[in-house]
């Protein structure tokens, strides 16, 4: 099969209910040309005719699309080095609450619960995490946050640079699965306990001069520069397209966010990285 060198391709595909939809159409935002449960066959026939310079293509697949298996998509993926496979999931019990709340039925439960539903699917899904090149867990994602993923993991296609992420997050949410490193932050003076700066967050000025003042946390900020400043280079040599460094505190408000900020503030220069913080607001 004729490669199509110059094109950009992704396969988005994960769990019905996890935000494929949506992911879809973020792309669509960023220039792909975008296909949704188009058959396997046609799929393969699109990327062979596919040859203009530049041009960017997406496709959703997921457990009904035509000539589906884990495998098929697999073959695919090895057949053209400039595919990329974003996978999406989600906790089963979000999925249950979200399949709940909208009143659809799920497209593998076929008179069955739910919870039927979505475990026969994520059997038919189950090999698909190892060999994509993005998975996003979207249990506490919101679609801007789902953009604001996908822009950093894409960006600069064609450029050999990394695209590094410093996320923050908050324990009580979950540990977000995408990490490629997780730090935590708790030991840290927490503003949460007092009073004017509980509304506030670790963007405030007042917060950042409150944690500032316990000499853990530019000993703590130095030594996580120091560490990304030595890892990024070495990933690169080896090949690694992305890295997400992600940074917790208990309810992802204040500390996290502020050793977020300041990592990110501090690598710009050398590396340009994005920041995301993932539970701001949900308090």
């Amino acid at each position: 099969m004729p490669k199509a060198l110059h094109t950009q391709i992704c396969f988005v595909t994960g769990y019905s209910g996890a935000g494929r939809s949506s992911a879809l159409n973020i792309l669509e935002d960023f220039g792909y040309e975008v296909f949704d449960n188009a058959p396997i066959l046609q799929i393969k026939e699109i990327i062979e005719t596919s040859t203009k310079s530049g041009q960017k293509l997406a496709f959703g697949i997921d457990a009904r699309t035509r000539g589906f298996s884990a495998r098929a998509l697999e073959a695919l993926k090895s057949e053209n080095e400039n595919i990329r496979v974003i996978y999406l999931f989600c906790d089963e019990e979000v999925l249950m609450r979200r399949y709940s709340e909208t009143r659809r039925r799920h497209p593998l439960a076929e008179g069955e619960t739910y919870k039927e539903g979505i475990q026969k699917e994520r059997a038919l899904l189950a090999d698909i995490p190892h060999f994509a090149d993005i998975s996003i867990d979207t249990s506490t994602t919101s679609v801007a946050d789902l953009r604001d993923i996908l822009k950093s993991e894409l960006r600069d296609e064609g450029n050999a640079d990394m695209s590094i992420q410093i996320l923050s997050f908050g324990f009580k949410n979950g540990v977000p699965l995408n990490a490629d490193m997780v730090m935590d932050v708790r030991f840290l003076k927490n503003p949460h306990y007092n009073p004017e700066l509980k509304p506030m967050t670790g963007k405030d000025p007042k917060v950042a001069k409150f944690i500032s003042t316990d000499k853990n946390a530019g000993l703590f900020c130095d030594k996580l520069v120091a560490l990304l400043q030595f890892l990024i280079p070495a990933y690169q040599k080896e090949g690694k397209s992305h890295l997400t460094c992600a940074i917790g505190c208990t309810g992802g408000k204040h500390r996290s966010v502020y050793v977020a900020e300041k990592v990110a503030n501090t690598l710009v220069k050398d590396f340009k990285p994005s920041v995301l913080h993932r539970d701001l607001g949900k308090e």
